[in-house]
């Protein structure tokens, strides 16, 4: 299955649904949850920027997109986080996260505007 902005956008909607629905996150849900945020902007975006033809700064805003779901990633693996979370908790959100960032990095790797804006 090939990556698009619109599953792009489900799964990471899934994901910050998730991330709100936990009820063992403490502290971290906000902070989880903001990353996601940032990264549903971002995507939304690129989205817009490649449907006018602006490919480069697309390019652009989906590695934001990336960075936003690093640092979520990166949260998950914090010290903090290591000493607090359920272990398997943290390793599902952290699985999702990582799986989110991977497909978010083959979609600009291989970004064609306006054409993948549209689906």
């Amino acid at each position: 299955m090939a990556t698009t902005f619109s599953s792009l956008r489900c799964r990471t909607d899934a994901l910050r649904e998730r991330v709100l629905g936990a009820s063992g996150l403490g502290a971290f849900q906000p902070k989880l949850a903001t990353r996601l945020e940032l990264a549903v902007v971002s995507g939304d975006l690129a989205r817009s920027s490649c449907s006018d033809r602006r490919h480069g700064q697309a390019k652009a805003r989906l590695r934001q997109a990336t960075n936003a779901f690093a640092r979520y990633v990166r949260k998950l693996d914090s010290r903090k986080a290591r000493g607090t979370l359920d272990a398997a908790m943290r390793y599902d959100l952290r699985q999702a996260g990582e799986a989110i960032v991977a497909d978010v990095q083959l979609l600009r790797a291989h970004l064609v505007c306006p054409g993948d804006a549209a689906r």
